[in-house]
Order: structure tokens, then C-alpha cells, then sequence
């Protein structure tokens, strides 16, 4: 609940680094190995994107505002 991921070393079991800054809970992780790229995404729909090599944040964006509604039934 400390609101970062974090990346080890399956060898040894030793941290490499914490991706940190998160605004919120993280949710999910994906990861693409070609690009060294991982991106995460928050509770309140927040993804950011951070690079594996050196763990600079590339991108961060809102895809889903928090606490979203449903849209209304169209009028009849």
C-alpha cells in the first residue's frame, strides 16, 4: 500500500529498483520486454509508462477517470 512497484532479481532475490510517484493503489502491471518498457496502471485510472534500463518515468496519462459513471439509458 505504499503506492510503487517493484522489480528483483529472480536469481537472488534482490531489489533492482522501485518505481515510486504513483498517485494512487496499482492495479495492474504489463510488461514488453522488445521496447524495455513497463507501464502500470492506478486505482483511479492513472498508466504510467517507465523504462526497464534506468527506471525513468517515459509517460504518464489518465485513461479512465476515477470513480467513472455508466452512461444514462437514451430517453424514450
Amino acid at each position: 500500500a505504499d503506492r510503487s512497484v517493484r522489480e528483483f532479481k529472480l536469481a537472488d532475490r534482490t531489489q533492482v529498483r522501485a518505481f515510486a510517484e504513483h498517485p494512487a493503489w496499482v492495479l495492474s502491471l504489463a510488461v514488453n520486454e522488445p521496447t524495455h518498457r513497463v507501464a502500470t496502471g492506478c486505482f483511479d485510472g492513472t498508466v504510467t509508462v517507465w523504462n526497464l534500463d534506468d527506471g525513468a518515468k517515459v509517460t504518464q496519462f489518465l485513461a479512465v477517470p476515477p470513480r467513472a459513471q455508466p452512461a444514462a439509458p437514451p430517453a424514450q
